[in-house]
């Protein structure tokens, strides 16, 4: 078992078959083509077989010692090798301020790997406040010094506009000088941009060979991408956004809302915001100028005029609570989570959202920005396009289909007279709870866990309520489900 995680060690200190496109940048083994070698050079040899168990056992004190006594004499490969074992907690006590520390002063001496292991720093935020601008400078700075890893970071912040102005162009052009280096995430990135046509020509038999080079070097990424069976998808035209685009009667544009006429201020003065919101959710590129994705998203809204709270439901899926607050001209949502065991965990960072009218019709229009939860990184950007239910009263819900085809919710009949009888369709079977709550985000009621089987399950849930609109949420260890339920 030792042996085992030696090795696993030795696969994350020295990056080779590593999967991680953001791995730190860690200590190499010295050439060993025949040179004249320095003490420093032996040192360094010996600091690393110390680190990975090469003709000794781990030793990671004598590592330490090395590297420490290299470092006095300004020696900034010991300085970056030693900022690793303060950031891993190999050997010493875990500290994220000391590895920045010894980051920095071998990064002063232009050390190149130090450079790109403070800019993995700020973009994680680790032991310091998340700053992209910066992490970004630093990935650039250790590019222009010879760090042959920094092509992906670069191309990866250009690609999504995140501490730099988005520019699929520039992004490509990182990710091609990788790949033409055969670095692995850099041939994956380029074979998605060439799929997806993101700064260049779409080529899809390009896009396809890059992807596959990319997973012949055991790149996560691709693998994935490739037994997902996500081409087929990633090569679905996206809608181009122009002055055309709409959804429903309504053209928008990203983030902006259309200007009302002055007498038209008084219709939507006199609109409450109260109540059931139903319509879509718009997500765009990277750039924003093209759609592509929309989902059905019903918003449950409560006010007293200054604060907000209800709760958001996306594709009848995903259920959150969501609180905001009104300012001059329009209404702010933060900080609203939605959490799950898998990668796309987010959270609404800022919603910003107002009342517009158009024509005759009232509509409920802003943009979102969300954070993912695992990396704190921006999502795309969304945004809603939403109109109040006119019947609240109204019939909601489907039929039930012929077969398991789908996971889901479901309550018959809908609007609830009574008792609550539900329909929950299950992929797979797994242990879950049932949970119900109001416009305000109050827990009305929860069930106690237990096991739900594969397939269609009916539970009868005898409450009395008040009359309202409801988000029933299903729990469950692999599946999250929420509808909305209409008590009469």
């Amino acid at each position: 078992m030792k042996k085992r995680i030696q090795i696993i060690l030795l696969v994350l200190l020295i990056g080779i078959g590593s999967t991680n496109v953001f791995a730190q940048a860690a200590p190499a083994p010295q050439d060993s083509v025949k040179k004249k070698f320095t003490a420093n050079d032996i040192l360094h040899k010996l600091a690393y077989n110390y680190m990975n168990g090469i003709n000794t056992e781990v030793n990671y004190e004598n590592a330490k010692r090395i590297y420490k006594k290299l470092a006095e004499k300004q020696d900034a490969k010991a300085m970056n090798a030693l900022g690793m074992m303060y950031k891993q907690g190999l050997g010493v006590a875990q500290s994220n301020d000391s590895a920045r520390y010894y980051y920095e002063q071998s990064a002063a001496l232009k050390n190149p790997k130090a450079l790109y292991n403070l800019g993995l720093i700020y973009k994680n935020g680790d032991g310091v406040g998340q700053d992209f601008t910066k992490s970004f400078d630093y990935f650039n700075r250790a590019l222009s010094s010879g760090e042959k890893g920094a092509y992906y970071a670069v191309g990866y912040f250009y690609y999504k506009g995140i501490g730099v102005d988005q520019d699929y162009s520039k992004a490509v052009g990182y990710f091609q000088s990788g790949s033409d280096l055969g670095i692995p995430s850099c041939q994956y990135m380029n074979g998605f941009c060439h799929l997806k046509g993101y700064g260049v020509p779409q080529d899809t038999v390009q896009g396809k060979q890059l992807i596959a080079k990319a997973a012949a070097k055991n790149c996560d990424k691709a693998i994935d991408f490739i037994n997902g069976d996500k081409i087929n998808k990633a090569l679905t035209k996206p809608i181009k956004h122009d002055a055309k685009t709409s959804v429903g009667t309504d053209t928008y544009i990203p983030g902006q809302l259309t200007k009302n006429k002055r007498q038209e201020k008084d219709k939507i003065g006199k609109t409450k915001i109260d109540g059931l919101w139903s319509g879509k959710l718009v997500t765009y590129d990277w750039s924003g100028n093209q759609i592509e994705q929309e989902q059905k998203l019903d918003l449950v809204l409560s006010s007293d005029g200054n604060t907000l709270s209800g709760s958001w439901t996306q594709d009848d899926s995903i259920s959150i609570r969501i609180e905001g607050s009104r300012t001059d001209s329009n209404w702010v949502f933060t900080n609203s989570k939605y959490q799950k065991e898998h990668r796309r965990s987010w959270e609404i960072k800022q919603g910003s959202f107002a009342l517009v009218q158009d024509g005759n019709q009232i509509y409920l229009k802003g943009s979102i920005n969300k954070n993912t939860l695992n990396t704190k990184e921006p999502a795309k950007p969304q945004y809603i396009v939403l109109q109040q239910a006119k019947n609240r009263d109204a019939e909601i819900t489907t039929e039930d289909p012929v077969s398991v085809s789908s996971e889901f919710i479901r309550v018959q009949p809908n609007p609830v007279l009574k008792d609550i009888h539900v329909k929950i369709s299950l992929f797979q079977a797994q242990d879950g709870s049932i949970e119900l709550y109001d416009q305000a985000g109050k827990t009305v009621y929860s069930s106690k866990k237990s096991n739900f089987e594969k397939g269609i399950t009916e539970k009868e849930i005898m409450l009395d309520l008040e009359r309202g609109t409801y988000t029933l949420h299903f729990n469950g260890k692999q599946t999250q489900l929420s509808t909305l339920i209409i008590k009469k």
